[in-house]
């Protein structure tokens, strides 16, 4: 219901459909962590829109998932989470970290492949290694 005190005016919006052609994982921190420890990845999708090329991060917008979530857990969705992984084992070892950009929608009329080519995915590891002891004075 409209404040009848208030004039309201249109906001246009533009909306632009691109299929993204790459997909890059960058660690801010570095790809090692201690055991508990936490570090952030960054997604960053490229593409062309008008002839130009651009790359934006893309990180609340891709799935991170981890290949042992007894050892480390990655943040997703549009929160701030996205693209940190935390450490949740005192255990050193080595984990990969897999990225995935789906492009495209689903709806009720249509199936669509689970390994869908348009998708882009994309493998770093994380290394957790236990804390070097600082030398005794």
């Amino acid at each position: 219901v409209a404040d009848p005190g208030i004039a309201a005016a249109p906001l246009p919006v533009t909306v632009r459909n691109v299929l993204f052609d790459d997909l890059q994982i960058e660690a801010v921190d570095g790809q090692t962590i201690e055991p508990r420890g936490r570090t952030d990845f960054i997604a960053r999708g490229t593409y062309t829109f008008e002839g130009v090329v651009r790359t934006q991060d893309i990180s609340r917008h891709v799935s991170w998932v981890s290949s042992d979530t007894t050892k480390l857990i990655a943040g997703n969705g549009i929160n701030s989470d996205a693209g940190t992984v935390l450490s949740v084992s005192d255990e050193p070892g080595t984990v990969t970290l897999t990225t995935t950009l789906v492009q495209g929608v689903l709806d009720s009329s249509t199936t669509r492949p689970v390994d869908d080519p348009d998708d882009l995915v994309r493998t770093t590891t994380v290394n957790i290694v236990e804390a070097e002891e600082e030398p005794a004075p």
